[in-house]
């Protein structure tokens, strides 16, 4: 089953398919409920996985906690899983700190595109994050990316 809106193709599939599909990802992990449930569910499912965190200057305007790279690495030790801090420094990108209206979409797709570069060189081909079906494209404005 696929849902539409907004431009955006989400598929619909219970996690163990997926996990049973995927068994090697890698989390892009907020530290929030969503990416730390995708966390554990994916070490539950036998996956091997690595919980990446990114490091920025200004957690905050990511609405990261400021202990957020602390707390994530602790939850990533309690639960067993890899951990592998990526520097994602958005202040850096002029696109970014030019504040426009598609500032969500640039930093995401930034912060995604660093990640995804790291994890390649350790061979990962899929990142997840915690973005889920019940999410509204319309109050995320970093869903497109």
């Amino acid at each position: 089953m696929t849902l539409t809106g907004s431009g955006q193709d989400v598929g619909v599939e219970a996690l163990d398919a997926f996990f049973a599909r995927t068994p090697r990802l890698a989390v892009a992990f907020s530290g929030g409920c969503d990416s730390s449930y995708l966390l554990a569910a994916a070490l539950r499912a036998g996956c091997d996985v690595t919980c990446v965190p990114w490091d920025t200057p200004a957690p905050e305007v990511l609405a990261m906690a400021p202990d957020g790279v602390f707390l994530s690495k602790r939850l990533a030790a309690e639960l067993g899983a890899d951990f592998e801090l990526v520097d994602a420094d958005v202040l850096a990108q002029g696109e970014i700190c030019a504040n426009g209206p598609d500032r969500c979409y640039r930093c995401k797709t930034f912060i995604f595109s660093t990640i995804l570069a790291r994890m390649a060189e350790d061979g990962f081909e899929v990142l997840a994050d915690g973005t889920n079906v019940t999410d509204d494209p319309a109050n995320r404005p970093g869903f497109q990316a």
